[in-house]
């Protein structure tokens, strides 16, 4: 199935040569030909540089082409005439390499070779047949690029070709991103592994502060929590790195979003003064700051309501750090097997107490607010 292709790209090669030649014979082209001149020498010094970078690299190291490239250079190959060793030369490989490729491309191992979307069914190949050609002949028309496919043994319609160039070409892959290491997302496997670290507006429209808190991911435990009245500057971000170090030592990752409070250069330093790497999330999605967001939503639902906000900052703060200690030891939470996040902070496994044959309910308030009971059973 991948043979068509790598024939119309020979194909196009030896039509644009017949072009040139018919051009050259019919007026100068000098002015454009020095142009042309000085942007492939330019051209070609850039890709020395390149290649050069790449040869240094040893071979195990390379970044490998994927299946869907190693078939552009195929075609690049084809479509420009080029031999084996000048392609391997081209593209910093072995010869075998190409070699292999080329046999694969015979045999129809659609593993070393094969396009960006699958070729199990005639619609892809015909929908990368007709867009390659339409980019070389942007005029040819619909019934001569019909024409062209039935030339190659490829049974395709005019119609179909029209709703082939109606849908968007294939986008090309994205390189795979050097910014973070590691592939997939980031799980935190013990206690102090991953730490989060968000802001949120808590009030509504005559009051609102903003808060910062930082969370253990893997046992939810609120490690620090800070109000600041206005914009959350990179000091602030700092102190509630620095409050958490204190209180639970120092972790291995933080995951926060790209607010320029966490992309300054004073948070920077004071990660890597303590060795902490650095992951970016994003809202809703798995392994990300969405953890935090299910904080911020009980916090808005079960204690930051009414006259609250209408405190000074500081008492609200100190209120905050109040309802922050209940969360870790009284607050059960579903995820966690109904246990408190410093049941699984400390990693003990929580054993029900047997409750007394006659029982009472006792109810404690946490700093005498109603807010935050703390519910125990006595023998009556």
């Amino acid at each position: 199935m991948l043979r068509p292709l790598l024939l119309v790209a020979r194909w196009i090669g030896l039509a644009h040569d017949l072009w040139r030649a018919r051009v050259a014979r019919r007026r100068s082209l000098s002015a454009l030909v020095d142009v042309l001149q000085e942007e492939v020498h330019r051209l070609r010094k850039e890709n020395d540089l390149l290649r050069t970078r790449l040869r240094r690299l040893p071979h195990l190291r390379r970044p490998r082409y994927r299946p869907h490239e190693r078939l552009r250079i195929l075609w690049h190959r084809a479509r420009y005439g080029l031999s084996v060793r000048a392609t391997a030369r081209s593209f910093v490989l072995a010869t075998q390499t190409v070699v292999n490729w080329m046999r694969a491309v015979e045999r129809g191992n659609a593993r070393l070779v094969r396009t960006r979307r699958p070729t199990n069914a005639l619609p892809d190949l015909v929908g990368e047949l007709v867009h390659l050609l339409k980019r070389e002949w942007p005029r040819r028309g619909t019934r001569r690029v019909a024409g062209i496919l039935a030339r190659l043994g490829v049974t395709a319609s005019r119609s179909s070709v029209q709703r082939t160039l109606q849908r968007p070409p294939p986008r090309p892959a994205r390189a795979a991103s050097s910014r973070q290491p590691g592939a997939g997302p980031l799980r935190a496997r013990q206690p102090g592994h991953m730490w989060i670290l968000d802001f949120t507006t808590v009030g509504g429209l005559f009051r609102s502060i903003r808060v910062g808190a930082v969370v253990d991911a893997f046992s939810r435990k609120v490690l620090a929590i800070g109000v600041v009245p206005g914009e959350p500057t990179a000091a602030f971000a700092v102190r509630l790195l620095r409050e958490a170090v204190r209180r639970a030592g120092t972790p291995g990752w933080v995951v926060t979003d790209r607010g320029r409070q966490f992309t300054s250069r004073a948070f920077t330093r004071a990660l890597r003064g303590r060795g902490i790497r650095r992951r970016f999330g994003a809202v809703g999605q798995s392994g990300s700051i969405a953890l935090l967001d299910r904080f911020w939503r009980s916090i808005k639902r079960e204690y930051a309501r009414g006259l609250f906000l209408y405190q000074p900052p500081r008492s609200i703060e100190r209120d905050l750090a109040r309802y922050a200690e209940w969360f870790n030891t009284e607050r059960p939470h579903q995820g966690l097997g109904n246990r408190t996040p410093d049941e699984i902070h400390e990693g003990g496994r929580r054993r029900p107490p047997r409750p007394p044959v006659r029982a009472a309910l006792r109810v404690r308030y946490l700093g005498d607010d109603r807010a935050l009971p703390i519910l125990r059973l006595r023998a009556a």
